[in-house]
């Protein structure tokens, strides 16, 4: 793939991907398919082994270090939700196990579009290097806005999953911890700053 193409085809996933994160209802979800749509067929049609695509079994070991410093993360972000008296359940019907189950799937599915797509993308361009760590990073952070939270955890946060997926190529304990740092966020730190985790003209139009 030529630089330019390679170019066009994170600009155009980009751009789908904010489309999505702004509007709502039957709209969002044309917007979000056509997003998933975009991804796919360019991870896909590249034609890559799933080993580099961090979807593989190489590195799996090695990258469940990424679990145990998100463990210790997701203790002090549970034990401040705590001593701040914010600590809550889940909110949703779901049960819980439910709740979190669907959201590692979910997790799982950013982390593809994070690293497989985004960072493998920017790695061609920019090379194995920071810059391609940084672009992503911001790119991630970006399509957060306006969370006031959200937006600065997704920028240390995504540093965190990028540099593990940069060093080990691994996807799934990133997604584990991808999940569990959401999960502890979404029980410690207040609704009226998170909205239900929503980004986009969802965290706008949220009510309590």
């Amino acid at each position: 793939m030529t630089r330019a193409r390679t170019w066009l085809v994170l600009l155009v996933g980009y751009g789908l991907i904010l489309v999505a994160v702004w509007t709502e209802g039957r709209t969002q979800l044309i917007w979000d398919a056509a997003a998933a749509a975009w991804i796919a067929a360019a991870v896909i049609t590249e034609g890559r082994p799933l080993r580099e695509l961090g979807l593989g079994i190489g590195g799996l070991v090695p990258a469940l270090r990424t679990v145990a410093i998100a463990l210790l993360a997701v203790g002090i972000i549970v034990l401040a939700g705590w001593d701040g008296g914010t600590l809550r359940p889940l909110y949703g019907s779901r049960p819980p196990g439910i709740h979190s189950f669907g959201y590692a799937i979910w997790a799982l599915m950013q982390q593809v579009i994070l690293n497989s797509f985004f960072y493998r993308g920017f790695e061609r361009l920019l090379g194995n290097n920071r810059k391609a760590v940084a672009m992503t990073c911001l790119l991630f952070a970006g399509a957060h806005v306006p969370n006031p939270f959200l937006v600065p955890a997704t920028l240390v946060g995504g540093w965190f999953f990028v540099e593990m997926f940069r060093r080990y190529r691994n996807l799934y304990p990133i997604a584990v911890a991808h999940a569990m740092l959401g999960i502890a966020i979404a029980m410690a730190v207040p609704d009226a700053i998170v909205h239900h985790m929503r980004v986009g003209i969802g965290y706008l139009h949220f009510y309590r």
